[in-house]
């Protein structure tokens, strides 16, 4: 039970957080151009939020000319219901920004100075939280008691659980994410940790104040390759069979890597003269040939553009699961322009980033330090170059291999052959690049940065962007690996953290290319980037991170 002092506190904060508001209601009512109505305006409540404040403000007006019992008793009720509207709420479908909070906007007016120069001290921010906390709490606790009688109330307290919670988007998972990071800026460190261990098996973490747990990763992996084996399937192929008589199973195609050919790719190769087999089983199928055309005019198909478009959007849906995918699951996560740079083909400026080693696909990354001045990377038949290094190679798991490979195979021809019927914009990049789509053409880091943020909050995750992700997981492979793995020729440098471009005696190295190798980086690198990119898939689709580390060492040791 709280102290009377304490109540007394508590109460004032929340009565301050209803006057604030009530207040920016009257001043829009007197004056629309000050700038604290404008800020108002930008960040505006919700409907519901706006209705019961000013349902408030009426009653509180009455209060003030007449102090009957019954007006007393009908003012707590309102009271109680506008601050459920602003504290029990949760956005499922989009990104808020903390600032789209109400309750988050009420807390940076609050550690304003009074004199308006500055923020107060950050270690009297976070008192101020735990109050706005404890006041959600009660607001929760008082509702459950109005609820006795009336509803049964479940494990997850009549679904009002979630707004006690953290790692959702709540006011309440705001205010804990604002918490945790005030109180290790407040703290006696010299510098912020960008990752904090929960507990001490080391399965949960908080990067920035967001929590992340090992098992909403493994989770989120096991979901995208579902519905990314669902989406090929029906969305995609329409349930057309695609590739006939090709056995998955066994299939290992020989690719050169020393081949530096134009257009070259070991798609095209495994693949000739099959890659157009789903747009005429399409064609040949009378339930897909009535979806996408309108029949025909001698020899000329009439097609239908809007099934047309649909079929590339559902296209671009899949390519975003890949994406997601593989950068979870195919090894340490890359940085945005190197991921999204791959080539599925040998270009005229750069050679193939996809390539097929040691029984699976592997992606192949360059990150130049140059490339921003002379906006392309120069290739040459080393690991590693002055302005630019490889920074590693992600070897995916089977699964996502085969199915990746079968979309190249049949599925992104005919993605290019609509583009080119309709002149879409991204016609030329489907041709090259691995991560483009008709709409817009190549993907850059932003694109993938948001595409990670989407999934993860759609997963019930706090948003992770591209560059918070790359520390989760490589805080992660570092816990659970430590030095388990070294690169070729190093006694000190982690195979995982040249993986994620990490590294310095890496950037020294340089690697003998020998005849039918590839151009660019040799098997004996490739064999040890194809270990660590099976162990990060051990630790993604398992539980035992400590066993598989044992099976590295292992491996490395025959």
């Amino acid at each position: 039970m709280q102290e009377e002092t304490s109540e007394r506190e508590y109460g004032s904060l929340l009565g301050r957080l209803v006057c604030f508001y009530i207040r920016l209601i009257e001043l829009k009512e007197t004056d629309e151009t000050d700038p604290r109505v404008q800020w108002f305006q930008t960040y505006p409540l919700k409907e519901g939020q706006l209705e019961r404040l000013c349902q408030l403000k009426t009653q509180l007006e009455l209060e003030s000319n007449d102090s009957d019992l019954e007006n007393v008793s009908e003012l707590d009720d309102i009271f109680h219901q506008t601050i459920m509207e602003l504290f029990c709420w949760r956005e499922r479908r989009s990104l808020l920004d903390e600032i789209d909070c109400p309750v988050q906007r009420f807390l940076m007016v609050v550690c304003l100075r009074r004199e308006g120069n500055g923020f107060i001290p950050v270690r009297d921010i976070p008192p101020i939280i735990a109050k706005l906390m404890y006041a959600i709490r009660a607001t929760v606790y008082v509702e459950l008691i109005k609820r006795q009688g009336t509803v049964f109330i479940e494990d997850d307290l009549d679904g009002l659980q979630a707004y006690v919670k953290d790692l959702v988007q709540t006011p309440f998972g705001f205010l804990s994410e604002t918490m945790h990071l005030a109180s290790y800026i407040a703290g006696e460190a010299s510098a912020l940790p960008q990752i904090t261990w929960i507990g001490k098996e080391h399965k949960s973490l908080a990067i920035h104040g967001k929590r992340v747990d090992w098992k909403q990763i493994q989770s989120l992996a096991a979901k995208v390759l579902k519905d990314i084996k669902r989406m090929l399937e029906f969305n995609v192929k329409k349930g057309m069979t695609g590739l006939k008589g090709t056995n998955w199973k066994m299939f290992d195609p020989e690719d050169d890597l020393s081949n530096c050919d134009l257009n070259y790719s070991f798609v095209n190769k495994a693949f000739d003269g099959k890659r157009m087999n789903l747009l005429t089983q399409f064609l040949e199928n009378q339930v897909t040939d009535k979806y996408f055309t309108k029949g025909k005019v001698g020899d000329d198909t009439l097609w239908n553009k809007k099934a047309v478009m649909a079929w590339l959007k559902d296209c671009k849906k899949l390519l975003q699961h890949f994406a997601v995918s593989c950068h979870v699951e195919g090894g340490q996560p890359s940085r945005g322009r190197e991921f999204t740079t791959v080539r599925w083909k040998n270009g005229c400026d750069e050679m193939r980033g996809v390539l097929w080693a040691h029984g699976t696909m592997f992606l192949l990354g360059r990150y130049s330090k140059v490339r921003s001045q002379v906006s392309h990377d120069r290739l040459i038949p080393r690991y590693q170059f002055e302005h630019e290094r490889i920074n590693g190679n992600r070897f995916l798991p089977l699964d996502i291999a085969i199915l990746l490979t079968e979309y190249l195979a049949i599925v992104r021809p005919v993605e290019i052959w609509f583009c080119e019927l309709y002149n879409l914009k991204g016609k030329d990049d489907l041709k090259e690049f691995l991560w483009a789509d008709y709409k817009k053409g190549v993907w850059d880091g932003n694109d993938l940065s948001n595409l990670l943020k989407t999934f993860t909050i759609q997963h019930g995750m706090r948003p992770l962007g591209l560059s918070e992700y790359r520390q989760v997981a490589i805080a992660f492979m570092e816990q659970h690996f430590g030095r388990k793995v070294y690169d070729e020729g190093s006694k000190d440098e982690n195979i995982f953290n040249i993986q994620a471009g990490h590294g310095s005696l890496a950037t020294n190295a340089s690697y003998a290319i020998a005849a039918g190798d590839s151009r660019i980086i040799t098997r004996e690198a490739l064999y040890k980037f194809s270990l660590a990119s099976e162990a990060w898939k051990h630790l993604v689709r398992s539980s035992e991170a400590k066993a598989i580390g044992l099976v590295i060492k292992k491996a490395i040791a025959d």
